[in-house]
């Protein structure tokens, strides 16, 4: 039976929203190499109980994405060996569309 390809439409479409971060998981690759990244999840604080997922490092430096973002949640810069609880913390995240793919992801969280 034939059937009509439809386009995808984010669930969260690119803007700014007020989000909590509802999860931190880490995830092992699954090219074989072992390699390890973390999974944070963001549940935007408008009601519809909408989430949005998105995926960094393990690095949580300054400059890394996971650092900002651990940061911005926890309030400041992490140190090394200090253990952080990033979930339940209210943030804004900026949300965007990949021009290649039109899928959303999360570009900035502060």
């Amino acid at each position: 039976m034939p059937f009509e390809i439809t386009a995808y439409i984010p669930s969260v479409p690119a803007g700014v929203y007020q989000a909590v971060c509802t999860g931190v998981d880490i995830r092992t690759a699954k090219d074989g190499s072992g390699s390890q990244f973390r999974v944070w999840e963001f549940t935007l604080r408008d009601g519809t109980g909408r989430t949005i997922g998105a995926s960094s490092s393990m690095q949580t430096t300054p400059k890394s994405k996971g650092g900002k973002w651990a940061a911005a949640l926890i309030g400041h810069q992490p140190e090394a060996g200090e253990r952080v609880e990033p979930e339940g913390k209210a943030c804004t995240i900026i949300v965007a569309i990949k021009e290649t793919t039109g899928y959303e992801y999360v570009e900035t969280v502060a």
